[in-house]
């Protein structure tokens, strides 16, 4: 039997959470994270798990891999984000014909995303929406991670703001408010050093280091707060990115 195309030994649950035994390398385990887990056995779909998150990877001493998930049905995952920008290029398409189309296609793209919880969503999930991400103004509440663009940046928030503050933007609020998010060229985050379970890095994500033309690393664990190549047991480097 195969999850994802990857060889599985077993699986169970166990404390409400779901574990796959796998005989693959840890960064295939990690690039499940996030999506669909489909379980085939001869090609033919036996079963499939959706809104699940990889928690943990653990290694035995005969190299199975066990990675546990856990179901995430409450927060935004990539699912969602994908429907957002299917609804957008729905809009897109039924108003091409209108001169100011565009305009509220952006309009309803922003309302869509100001309206989501980003608590659970990771920066990577993010970046593909950034044109659509709400601008920051005063009086204004914003969840806890929330994505919020200022002069022509993007920030997150480091906490849940009630209501933001005229004489706090994020440009100088400072990180217990606020944290930039640098994307190079490519799409891919620049990485910054972290400063709590917000801001680390979920597993799978990739992050440049020490610059933008640095090279490229994804994380191995969940909530990574170690710098990228410091520990072949945390990071690995992309080839050819």
């Amino acid at each position: 039997m195969e999850l994802n195309g990857l060889q599985l030994v077993g699986d169970f649950f166990e404390d409400e959470r779901l574990c796959f035994e796998l005989d693959c390398e840890w960064s295939e385990a990690a690039s499940l994270n996030g999506k669909t887990l489909t379980v085939t056995d001869g090609g033919e779909t036996v079963r499939e798990y959706f809104g699940y998150r990889l928690s943990t990877i653990d290694q035995s001493k005969g190299n199975t891999l066990y990675c546990w998930f856990e179901l995430k049905l409450g927060d935004a995952t990539e699912d969602a984000i994908a429907q957002i920008s299917e609804s957008v290029n729905s809009i897109q398409k039924d108003m091409q014909s209108l001169s100011n189309g565009y305009g509220q296609v952006d309009a309803v793209a922003r309302l869509a995303t100001a309206s989501m919880d980003f608590e659970h969503v990771s920066a990577t999930d993010v970046v593909p929406i950034s044109d659509y991400i709400q601008e920051w103004v005063p009086g204004i509440k914003l969840g806890r991670n929330a994505p919020v663009a200022y002069k022509g940046k993007l920030y997150r928030t480091s906490q849940e703001i009630p209501e933001t503050q005229e004489q706090y933007p994020p440009d100088t609020a400072g990180e217990s408010l606020y944290y930039p998010i640098e994307v190079a060229d490519d799409g891919i985050i620049v990485y910054r050093e972290c400063h709590g379970d917000y801001d680390a890095v979920r597993i799978g994500e990739k992050r440049h280091y020490p610059s933008a033309d640095g090279p490229v690393y994804i994380s191995l664990i969940d909530y990574n707060s170690t710098i990228p190549g410091s520990d072949e047991r945390w990071w690995e480097l992309v080839e050819d990115e």
